[in-house]
């Protein structure tokens, strides 16, 4: 098997799991089978590189001649595979067979948000301390912060600009990740409610199952 980007705590995979659901980012399985890989235009930098079918993903497996690769190679930009040698394998007749995972977000990229992007919004903008977080505000907080840049890159990619003048592309309009944002944005706005409204009258929160 292709080394782990990052290993995860039981904990920290419930709480991807979580995020993953309502961002409405579920993993897929892809297959780069390839009986030669200097043929199908993806293997670049004399055979060192190769660029994923379905960008944005991470290796399960990689499988060059028939040899499970286990080591020397890296993971550029969720996008290519980089040997740690030029020339590399990639050359004529040369079977390649890539089983991995593709998302919006990676793992590591959920619990770097988690840990790091969402505490920092909460204390900064909500006027909340690290103690008052549960998780479910900060499960929330990241959910929020990752929709919003997906939105973001999606306009970015839907205008153009023609004679100096911004063009939107209408038949880009992200309806479904706004649709998330939304429904992630109300439960996080009545979270943070009911937690200064609790804050202000000194009452426990108390979490209805």
């Amino acid at each position: 098997m292709f080394p782990q980007e990052v290993i995860l705590t039981p904990e920290e995979q419930v709480i991807v799991f979580r995020i993953r659901q309502l961002v409405g980012d579920e993993k897929r399985t892809v297959v780069d089978d390839v009986y030669d890989v200097a043929l199908c235009g993806r293997a670049k930098v004399e055979g060192s590189m190769y660029a994923l079918e379905e960008p944005k993903g991470y290796p399960l497996e990689v499988i060059v001649a028939g040899t499970p690769v286990t080591s020397g190679v890296s993971v550029l930009s969720y996008e290519y595979l980089q040997w740690d040698t030029v020339p590399g394998p990639l050359v004529s007749n040369t079977p390649l067979s890539v089983i991995y995972e593709t998302f919006r977000h990676s793992d590591l990229e959920i619990i770097n948000t988690y840990d790091t992007g969402a505490t920092s919004f909460l204390v900064s903008q909500c006027n909340l301390t690290v103690q008052e977080l549960s998780q479910d505000l900060l499960i929330l907080s990241t959910s929020y912060a990752l929709l919003s840049k997906d939105v973001s890159v999606y306009i970015k990619e839907a205008v153009s600009l023609e004679d100096s003048d911004s063009t939107f592309d209408t038949s880009r309009r992200p309806q479904h990740l706004i649709s998330y944002m939304k429904t992630v944005q109300d439960c996080l706005k009545n979270a943070l409610e009911v937690k200064t409204r609790c804050k202000l009258m000194s009452l426990p929160v108390y979490k209805v199952e």
